[in-house]
């Protein structure tokens, strides 16, 4: 029993060292070929518009949801410990640095990759490499390399374009939650100032939550304390237009 289990294990060990050397034996020879590839330069702009020009559809879609999702989950993190502003460094390094390499690969892999190999793989079985091989002509430099350079240089470019796209997602997603964020607190303070003078205690904790600006809560705790009619009026009216101009300012604030 143990020597089977010996036996097996060689044979395994045997048969991946073999098809490494195969793997290592093909990619020297894509890289010896590259050369005279690239002299045909109109078989490699075909194989770019499939493998790539093709690809777009799906690569814009996910990363301008991606991109919305980061920005969207990343607001609401950092709103909580007002560095909102942080979100763009940290949409663009996510998606430049780990998201749009890592996603555009497995998209390109899931669309071009198995067009690809479906394609050879049908030309095997209906023996069109054969034909081409009767023919005198090599099937690596004739099909295999095309493909191979097409591939390689539309992936760096589906990367560009869906950081790109999700760079504009996080940005999008940021500037629609933080509109909502404003119109929600000024809603409540509003909802506080114009409160009746019994609840305006309950009113100054709220305004305190919401973040109002400052001297709000004075001009409240004089309304409280008691004061005619038309100065009552007047400091709620004061107060509402320090809360307006405040978030009217924040509103235009950028996205950095």
């Amino acid at each position: 029993m143990p020597l089977g289990i010996l036996r097996e294990l060689g044979a395994s060990v045997q048969d991946s060292l073999l098809a490494l050397g195969r793997y290592s034996i093909f990619a020297a020879r894509l890289a010896a070929e590259t050369p005279r590839a690239l002299l045909r330069f109109r078989l490699v702009v075909d194989q770019v518009h499939n493998a790539g020009v093709l690809s777009l559809v799906i690569i814009m879609l996910s990363g301008l949801f991606v991109g919305m999702v980061l920005g969207l989950q990343g607001f609401d993190l950092l709103e909580r410990f007002g560095s909102e502003e942080s979100l763009g460094s940290a949409a663009a390094l996510g998606l430049l640095k780990e998201l749009g390499p890592v996603v555009t690969a497995l998209l390109f892999a899931g669309r071009a990759g198995t067009a690809l190999a479906s394609e050879l793989g049908l030309m095997r079985a209906t023996d069109q490499i054969s034909a081409i091989e009767m023919m005198a002509v090599d099937p690596v430099r004739r099909v295999v390399m095309p493909r191979f350079l097409g591939g390689t240089i539309s992936m760096p470019l589906l990367a560009g374009i869906f950081s790109m796209i999700g760079l504009y997602g996080a940005q999008s997603a940021f500037e629609k939650a933080k509109r909502d964020l404003l119109d929600l607190r000024a809603e409540r303070t509003l909802a506080a100032i114009t409160a009746p003078a019994a609840g305006t205690i309950t009113a100054v904790n709220v305004l305190a939550a919401a973040d109002a600006p400052a001297g709000t809560e004075r001009y409240l705790y004089q309304v409280h304390f008691g004061v005619d009619e038309e100065t009552k009026q007047r400091l709620m009216a004061r107060a509402a237009g320090d809360v307006r101009s405040t978030w009217a300012t924040e509103g235009e604030g950028g996205y950095d």
